[in-house]
This record gives C-alpha cells, structure tokens and sequence, in this order.
C-alpha cells in the first residue's frame, strides 16, 4: 500500500515531454519509464515533499506550474520557492540539469545554486544546505522502530529543519489556480519573510499568464534571478537600454550588461520557433538589472538570464509572466492603488478584459477604485465590457464588485 502511494506520488511529477520534473536528485536523465506522460495537466499537492504543481489544458496545449518549497534531505538543490513552467511543448522557465553535462564547463555546483533557479537569492549566498545550519539534535522520538540508527540516517537526513510550507493552495478552477508558500527556513540567517505566491491564468491555446508575487525581508541584497528555456538557444531583449558591463556575480555568472529601467519595464525570452515568455516587472519601482551569462546547464553552452536586484533589506517583487506562442495577448498590467507588502493589487488588461487580482499577507480589508471591494487574502475578478464575468476568492470572506457582484461568508478549507 504504501510503495502504491509513493508510486502514484512520483507520476505527479512527470512532465507532458515523458520526463520528471528535476527536483533533488532527479537528474534531466529521469526519464519516466514507468509512468506515462500526461494527455491531461491536473494539480496536485505534495505538501510533505514541499512541492505544489497548478496543472491545465490538454494534449498539446499543457501547462504546468511547478513550485518547490521542500528543504534539504539528502542530494537536493539550493532552491527553495524555485518556479518552473511547462507550456507549448517545453519548460519555459527551465529547472537545472542537476548532473552536468560530461566534458561541458558546467559543474553540479551551478546546477544546484541558488542563483541558477527561478527565485530570490539573499546577499549573493546559496541557501542552506543539509550541513550549514538549522540543524537539531534527534531524540528517541525521530527514531524508527526497526531501523538501525547508522551515520546516514540521520546525519543529513531529515535533521535539518530548512523545508518550506505550502499556506495556499487552489487548483478547483482550470482557468484561474492560485498557490502560495513560504520559506524563511531555508536561508541562514533566517529572513523574517520569504514567500511567494502565484496565480496561474490560462488562456486557452496554450497561452496563459502567472502574476508572481515575492516578499522578502531580510538580508541587505535581494536578485530575483530569471532565466528562459535552457534546452534550446533563446534571445533575450530589454524594454530598457543596457549598458555594457563587466564582472562576476554569484559565482558563475559573467556580467555582459546593466540597465536601470523605471516603472513598468519588461523582459522577454524568445525560442527559435516564436514562443515567449515576456515578463512584466511592476515592482520594485526602480531596481537595476544584471545582464549575464552561465552555463546553459541542459546544453553544452551559455545562455543569458537577469538577476533583478533591489537593495534596502525589503523587497515585493511584483512580476507578470507571460507565455504565447503569437502576439501578445496582454495590452497591459499595473498596480493599483499602489505597493507596500501588506497588500498588492493588480490589474491586467487584455483587450476588452481586464483581470485584478489582490493579494495580502494577512487578512486584510482592500478597497480599490471602481466600488471593488475585498476582505481576505488572496482573490481574482474577471471583468469584460466593464461588467464582471468571474471570480474566484482562494482565501477570504467578502468580495464585491459595485452593485454587479457580491461574494460573502466564505472561508478557506485548513487542514
């Protein structure tokens, strides 16, 4: 029964190409002999493994939303609240490799570094891993019956308290999924806030859009590193002019540009047959841009990838990620009503529609312009020709869109 469980666990994990998603020490290798490839992306949660996964669409037209927020028990990456992306037909946000490529000028320690996942590095240091720190002694309690208590079944083996918690999670809803974790264990010294949440949207043909929310405080220097599909050559471009630099930051990235874009600039990454990820940064107000080049990790070769840094020890990044395969179906994203880190609230327009979506560390009351008003933590409203047409509350108890909508008396499922 239980080897059944940890069977139906793994299949979760495969990706629509017919290989697991690279977490620990599943290398790009793993093929998913066993299992078959999804016709099909659904969510699953794996809250004791520390991985969330929003799941939509069907055959060609999958995607795919991995958050990873498990600690360090053994082989493992340094990438706690790393994000990785399925969608027309690849991974557009790439995981690593885990195990270099023989004879390439990778080496296991990028592909497990911080700086080379989809997250947020503090002060240019790795998180922890099973040896450097939050370390507790085990007791009689943590002991298996039946289990001899050998140097390797504890020592860096389930006593370092690094792991993350999912606080949110949501996938009843194909079109619009919502998750979110936190993960102040992982850095050593502890941040006093490090969390992520994420609203997938998908908008049919294979398109969709994450609205991507990190918090951090913590530290002095915060990158959000960001990089696109590592299988296949890509071309990176600005919305902002890029001076050229020179240089080294976290340890295996070569400095090539900097730019210092102010409000509402954007990045895109673009595949040899048209597929793009653009990603709209909306906060920090005026961060400055890394431009560099690392190891590709999947390909014997280089690719470019973006370190958002802001400085001042707090941080909401505040980013929409968007996935197509044509033009661009986004007009535009903005805050609305402003920015701090109790409370964000976004609006993305996409021709006649326009999305908000409010999101808040605790339960708080929001008020937004256009009689939108909402009590809880995390909500989404769709309007179109200026009615509202859907909505989903993922955490909260009120939501009210003028005299058109009126959402009460909610409250999330805990357990």
């Amino acid at each position: 029964v239980q080897i059944d469980r940890v069977w139906r666990a793994a299949g979760k994990m495969v990706l629509p190409s017919d290989y697991y998603a690279v977490v620990h020490d599943t290398a790009l290798t793993g093929r998913a002999w066993y299992h078959d490839a999804p016709v099909r992306s659904e969510p699953a949660l794996l809250g004791c493994s520390g991985h969330g996964i929003l799941g939509s669409g069907e055959g060609d037209e999958q995607q795919q939303v991995h958050l990873h927020f498990g600690g360090t028990h053994g082989h493992e990456h340094y990438d706690t609240l790393n994000l990785n992306w399925w969608g027309h037909g690849r991974e557009v946000l790439s995981e690593t490799r885990y195990r270099e490529i023989p004879g390439s000028d990778s080496t296991r320690e990028w592909h497990r570094a911080t700086a080379g996942h989809v997250t947020v590095v503090i002060d240019e240091h790795d998180q922890s891993g099973r040896f450097g720190g939050n370390e507790i002694d085990l007791t009689e309690d943590d002991e298996i019956r039946g289990m001899l208590s050998w140097r390797y079944r504890d020592m860096g083996q389930g006593n370092t308290r690094n792991h993350g918690n999912p606080l949110l999670f949501d996938g009843l809803w194909p079109e619009v999924q919502a998750m979110e974790a936190e993960g102040e264990n992982s850095y050593d010294p502890r941040p006093d806030l490090y969390r992520r949440t994420v609203v997938a949207v998908d908008l049919g043909g294979g398109d969709g859009y994450l609205v991507d929310i990190f918090r951090v405080r913590g530290g002095e220097t915060h990158d959000f590193m960001l990089h696109g599909c590592r299988d296949e050559p890509q071309v990176l471009t600005l919305s902002e002019p890029v001076a050229s630099a020179s240089g080294t930051v976290h340890s295996f990235v070569t400095l090539t540009g900097r730019a210092s874009p102010g409000g509402g600039w954007h990045a895109t990454f673009e595949s040899p047959d048209g597929v793009r990820t653009t990603s709209r940064f909306l906060s920090p107000a005026s961060p400055e841009v890394l431009v560099g080049r690392a190891p590709a990790m999947r390909r014997d070769a280089d690719s470019e990838l973006l370190a958002v840094r802001n400085e001042g020890g707090e941080s909401t990044f505040v980013v929409v990620h968007e996935l197509t395969g044509g033009p661009s179906r986004i007009t535009s994203a903005e805050l609305v009503g402003g920015l701090d880190e109790e409370v964000v609230a976004l609006r993305v327009r996409l021709g006649d529609r326009e999305d908000v979506i409010v999101s808040a560390l605790d339960e708080a009351t929001v008020s937004l312009p256009e009689g939108l008003t909402f009590v809880g933590r995390l909500a989404y409203l769709r309007r179109e020709g200026g009615l509202a047409t859907a909505a989903r509350v993922f955490d909260g108890r009120r939501l009210v869109d003028g005299s058109v909508l009126s959402i009460e008396g909610l409250s999330p499922l805990e357990g």
